[in-house]
């Protein structure tokens, strides 16, 4: 037989083949089950005989045959019978791995391993990427085909594979893993669309939650150490840009983040910060500690600096249309202290007065006021200066600026001590940040300045600001911040349309708030007109 077929030429052993299919197909037509199992074994004990004796160059050129008729097979066959095949292909490995043994398992995924990295050790990259793309093909058909329950048993039999592959494996190994990840990762994401990376850092969140809802505490303290150990190392390595991109990356996400929680959300996480703070700080040693407060005051001095770069060269340029006291880094606050020595008023933080030769010639010089103009002390703020002035030796520089302050509120006031004419007028400003844009958007962005005047001096004021709370001063109240020209110099008699009705004027003060603000302000009122109204409110 072997010399008969050696001798054949390449028609013959197409016929002789083509009988034997012939022969074979219509036997197997009408043998029993039985009868097929019985060939199928006698096949497996023949093969089983053959390949054991069989060397190395023979069995590389059985499959290599093989590998040709395969392929010529399947080249010609329908896709009814390509199903047909992988059907039948299923059944039969479904059969095999049932029955097979840890051992037999074992030694056929290691073969599986051996054969596909001989495999792809020689295909070219266009195969490569044929078989990527045909190996996403499957996997997208059977994942859309799958239960939950299959999706879940595959996921947990994809976590334990790879947490047993990932136990093995050397730091060169690990290092070239998270390489080839970290490049698939940036080739995907670069490619990804909007809608995509919503729904992909989406499911991550969801994931994650999950992840950490049963994760035990052990668990949560690796996961925070690696965490930090992988950010020590990333920033040491990033550049001045790199990092300059994050930080900013970070507070864009930071304040989107916090613009939508809610006060208890906000609360909770304050608390948690001042609990990590709390426990980061009494783990660091002197040297970390130095190092953060030195830090500390770099950032803060930079961050004053900036804050306070718009009011450069301001006080050569005092404009009375701004808001000076809307600003925080400007506002010093109301003198609400008082001296325990002088019982004059006092801002908050401010030192005690020292007795000096100015104080003591100005109390000199009140202490020998002629007899004539002792009816100075008939009104009652007068009394009050006259008891600071005279109160001896230990008078200050803090009393004498209690005197300067009701000297300005007396000042303020008629002189014949009656409630003057009452007068109100309204006027609009524009921010100093609106000046250069058009003539629609600055007529939205329009302030309103009311204006009472108790005689020729201001007793109230308003300042309705776009977008800001309105700010609301009173004289012998808020005296160094409101208005100190008198109503002929302001020019507002003069003024077409600016003048309105006290029903205008009380209406708006009384809609910010304003009797509440008298109440509480009500011993240092300076107008007696203002007073009698606060009555007539009450």
């Amino acid at each position: 037989m072997a010399a008969t077929r050696a001798a054949e030429n390449p028609e013959q052993m197409s016929s002789r083949l083509a009988g034997q299919r012939t022969r074979q197909a219509a036997s197997r037509a009408v043998e029993t089950p039985e009868e097929a199992k019985a060939r199928h074994d006698d096949d497996s004990a023949r093969h089983v005989v053959s390949r054991a004796a069989e060397s190395p160059e023979q069995r590389s050129s059985r499959l290599a045959g093989q590998r040709t008729r395969q392929a010529a097979s399947r080249a010609v066959e329908t896709p009814e019978e390509a199903q047909a095949r992988h059907d039948d292909d299923r059944a039969r490995h479904v059969v095999s791995r049932a029955a097979e043994s840890p051992e037999q398992r074992s030694s056929r995924l290691a073969g599986q391993r051996t054969r596909q990295a001989a495999s792809r050790a020689v295909e070219a990259p266009e195969e490569a990427q044929a078989r990527h793309d045909d190996d996403r093909a499957r996997h997208v058909a059977s994942r859309a085909a799958e239960s939950p329950k299959q999706r879940s048993s595959r996921l947990a039999g994809q976590r334990t594979r790879q947490a047993a592959s990932r136990a093995v494996e050397t730091p060169e190994e690990a290092q070239a893993r998270h390489d080839d990840d970290r490049a698939r990762h940036v080739a995907s994401r670069a490619a990804e669309s909007p809608k995509h990376r919503s729904s992909r850092l989406a499911d991550q969140r969801i994931r994650q939650a999950a992840s950490r809802a049963v994760e035990t505490p052990e668990e949560a303290k690796a996961r925070h150490d690696d965490d930090r150990t992988r950010h020590v190392v990333s920033r040491a390595a990033e550049s001045a840009e790199q990092r300059s991109n994050r930080l900013a990356g970070q507070r864009t996400r930071q304040a989107a983040s916090r613009a939508i929680e809610a006060s208890e959300q906000a609360q909770a996480r304050r608390d948690e910060d001042r609990v990590r703070h709390a426990v980061s700080r009494a783990d660091e040693s002197p040297e970390k500690r130095r190092s953060r407060s030195e830090d500390q005051r770099r950032r803060q001095a930079a961050s004053r600096a900036a804050q306070w770069a718009f009011m450069e060269g301001e006080a050569f340029r005092y404009d009375p249309t701004k808001s000076y006291d809307s600003h925080a880094q400007l506002c010093i606050g109301r003198m609400t202290d008082v001296c325990a020595h002088c019982k004059a008023y006092k801002w908050p933080g401010e030192a005690p007065g020292h007795d000096n030769d100015d104080s003591r010639d100005a109390v000199e010089h009140v202490e020998n006021v002629d007899h004539n103009e002792k009816d100075f002390g008939s009104e009652p703020n007068n009394r009050q200066i006259v008891s600071i002035v005279t109160g001896g030796a230990s008078t200050s520089i803090a009393s004498m600026k209690k005197v300067g302050q009701l000297m300005t509120a007396n000042l303020k006031k008629p002189s014949s001590g009656k409630v003057g004419e009452q007068r109100y007028f309204r006027v609009p400003f524009i921010r100093s940040n609106d000046q250069n844009r058009d003539t629609h958007v600055e007529q939205k962005e329009k302030g309103w300045w009311y204006g009472h005047f108790d005689g020729k001096w201001i007793a109230r004021q308003m300042e309705i600001h776009p977008n800001q709370k309105p700010v609301l001063l009173v004289a012998g109240v808020d005296d160094i911040n409101m208005c100190d020209l008198s109503l002929d110099d302001t020019g507002l008699a003069s003024k077409k349309g600016a003048e309105i009705l006290e029903s205008d004027f009380e209406q708006e003060w009384l809609k910010h708030n304003g009797r509440e603000y008298l109440k509480a302000h009500f011993r240092h009122i300076s107008s007696k007109y203002v007073v009698q109204l606060l009555q007539n409110y009450r």
